[in-house]
């Protein structure tokens, strides 16, 4: 159930987790961590994560159409906003598609707002987001610390040979969800939902999809089709 208390125990069993590895041993995508950086975020800034990011950055950066839908303002989003997102899964143990609230469940159990899961917004905004990052990388822009970006979009290496930045994803030789076609020099995230973003920072190309992958039933859906649009566009791009 989503509640305060829900809240505290999902926190709570994170950091009394025990280690499967020994730190820079391995590469492993999980959300333990983005849930205590979101904790430790309120913590520090004594405010709501939904809160602190609607100040400090959606609003800074001109995202008006990005945000939580906290659960204690009744079901989520209003109905005039909720119908402009797209529904996900037929969600078997909450007996209903999941529309215009999270669909990860611990986010949902921590009352829709978390540092891993949760956030709306539209697909103008996630582009008007991805070219701050290319307008600061090119020194175009101070709206971020220059060299901090940089630094968060450098493979960290832990363990030799991982493909992970800072809480970015880069593109690997195989099997990369950003297709072929991005350079070396790129970095991008996915949502489990079917959401996506890529930005070449040589280049300058960005990518951006949100779609809802998971619908009706998260457990039939593939990733197939990300790599696939995403080698269309750079193509097009590319033949100018």
């Amino acid at each position: 159930m989503a509640t305060p208390a829900a809240r505290e125990i999902v926190i709570d069993r994170v950091l009394r987790s025990g280690l499967v590895h020994e730190p820079g041993a391995a590469a492993v995508y999980g959300d333990l961590d983005f849930i205590v950086l979101g904790a430790v975020v309120e913590a520090v800034a004594r405010r709501g994560l939904d809160a602190f990011c609607r100040e400090r950055i959606f609003a800074p950066l001109g995202m008006r159409d990005t945000f939580f839908a906290p659960l204690s303002d009744g079901d989520g989003l209003t109905e005039s906003v909720r119908r402009r997102v797209a529904a996900t899964e037929n969600c078997p143990w909450r007996e209903r598609v999941l529309w215009g609230e999270a669909h990860d469940p611990n986010a949902w159990a921590m009352g829709g707002v978390a540092g891993h899961a949760g956030l709306f917004a539209s697909a103008d905004d996630v582009m008007r987001f991805a070219q701050v990052i290319l307008d600061v990388w090119h020194a175009r822009s101070d709206a971020l610390p220059r060299e901090l970006l940089r630094s968060f979009a450098e493979r960290q290496e832990l363990p030799p040979g991982s493909d992970w930045a800072l809480g970015w994803d880069t593109p690997t030789q195989a099997a990369s969800s950003s297709g072929r076609h991005f350079s070396p020099r790129s970095i991008g995230h996915l949502g489990f939902t079917g959401t996506s973003l890529w930005i070449d920072l040589e280049r300058e190309a960005v990518v951006v999809m949100l779609t809802n992958r998971v619908h009706q039933v998260a457990k039939k859906s593939r990733f197939d089709l990300r790599p696939v649009v995403h080698d269309l566009i750079l193509e097009a791009f590319a033949a100018g």
